[in-house]
Order: C-alpha cells, then structure tokens, then sequence
C-alpha cells in the first residue's frame, strides 16, 4: 500500500490536462536537477574527506618510518661500539675457498 503522506505537486493555478502534465513534467526534471546537484556535491564532499584522511594517514608512515630510521641508526651505532669485531666471521666458521671445497681458519695464537 502507498503511503498517505506522499507528495503532491499541484500548480498553483487551474490547467488544462496538457497544461498539467507538462507542469508536472518540468516539475520533474526541476527536481531531478536538484537531487542531481545534491548527490554530486554529496560526492565532492566524501572525496575532500577521503582526501584529508589520506594525508594524515601519510603524515602518520612518514612519522614512523621517521622513527624506525632513526631506532636504526642508533641499533646500529650501539653495535659498532659495545662489539668491534676485527673480522665479521667468527673464527670457527668455515670459509668456502675458490675451488669449491671448505677451509677451516687457522685458530688464533695465544
């Protein structure tokens, strides 16, 4: 059943039943021409917020990729100083020689 409270578009002044169909006819498309601007600027509107939320999520991965570069860079500094190793390979590692076969480096002398 159709609601009782739908809208009635009536002219102000009596018409013809040609006249009243165009009436009603350009009352439509005024309409229509609204709800279309409406729904357009609806759109723009989203889009300026999809927008700004994508800049501050952008601020927020440059502040923490910011962060992680420098957390790096002092686990970096922190390791040349307390470990300052001579040689990257500790001295039992094998170190594979240019004819393909393993070699045991010569221990340290004490």
């Amino acid at each position: 059943k159709i609601s009782s409270k739908q809208n009635k578009y009536v002219p102000d002044q009596p018409m013809s039943t040609e006249e009243m169909k165009a009436w009603r006819r350009e009352a439509r498309r005024v309409r229509n021409r609204q709800s279309a601007a409406a729904s357009r600027q609806k759109v723009r509107d989203r889009i300026i917020a999809l927008e700004a939320e994508t800049a501050e999520w952008r601020s927020r991965y440059e502040d923490i990729m910011t962060k992680i570069a420098t957390v790096e860079q002092r686990v970096r500094g922190t390791e040349s100083v307390t470990s300052a190793p001579t040689s990257s390979l500790p001295c039992d590692t094998e170190i594979p020689s240019s004819t393909g076969t393993s070699e045991t480096p010569p221990a340290p002398h004490e």
